[in-house]
């Protein structure tokens, strides 16, 4: 099962690190083409005010209950909301222009924010499987109640594209693929970027890319592995 949609208790692939330097705010415009907004990246919980976790947290839960977009079930707590969302690497979008995640923290400790107005949406960067293969990702993204048909969707998919990569975090296709006859239905798959090294304890290797029929028979050049692949 992949890891995003497994045991919420317990912490997958924890960030211990610092933001990366080319990983910072990134200033948008919504589609109105007016509206300034950035997307403020966070590799832990602590960072995050916690009253805008709060309404992260009633946020998501809304969406579950609706049950159209997520597969679970049942509400996630708060405490454990914090750490399925930010454990590994998340962003926040927030109206203004925004310079770091202090400022974020400075927002709310003057007279406190009023986040349902300025929090237009986040996504979570998360491994999509343990251990070998926790180079290979998951997203989930969330639009809040007020900021529908604004454009905050396509932008954030922006910045994932941007970011992911860079912290060695991008879909691929296992070399296990070419044995599984089938079992990705009519789809093929597409070279799109090389995942960035490997440690050299990691068993799990990405298979060589290019482009792939119904059947899993690869069509065209070999190139060297460690290629990643999305579906077209």
């Amino acid at each position: 099962m992949p890891a995003v949609h497994g045991d919420l208790a317990s912490m997958v692939m924890p960030a211990d690190q610092e933001l990366l330097p080319d990983i910072y705010p990134r200033q948008v415009t919504l589609r109105d083409r007016v509206t300034v907004a950035t997307l403020v990246p966070f590799m832990s919980p602590d960072d995050v005010p916690p009253s805008l976790l709060s309404y992260l947290s009633d946020q998501l839960n809304s969406e579950i209950e609706k049950g159209d977009t997520y597969a679970m079930i049942d509400p996630i707590p708060y405490d454990e909301f914090r750490h399925y969302w930010f454990s590994h690497f998340g962003a926040i979008m927030l109206l203004g222009d925004i310079k770091n995640t202090q400022d974020v923290k400075l927002m709310d400790r003057t007279g406190g924010a009023n986040w349902s107005k300025l929090c237009l949406g986040s996504f979570t960067v998360r491994p999509n499987y343990p251990g070998r293969s926790s180079h290979i990702c998951n997203s989930m993204f969330l639009v809040t109640d007020a900021s529908r048909n604004r454009g905050v969707g396509r932008l954030m998919g922006e910045g994932y594209l941007e970011w992911a990569p860079k912290l060695v975090s991008t879909n691929c296709t296992d070399e296990s693929f070419r044995e599984r006859s089938g079992s990705n239905g009519s789809e093929e798959y597409q070279e799109v970027v090389d995942s960035p090294p490997i440690p050299d304890n990691t068993l799990m290797r990405s298979y060589t890319a290019g482009i792939w029929d119904p059947r899993g028979r690869r069509q065209g050049r070999e190139e060297p592995a460690q290629k990643c692949s999305n579906p077209l």
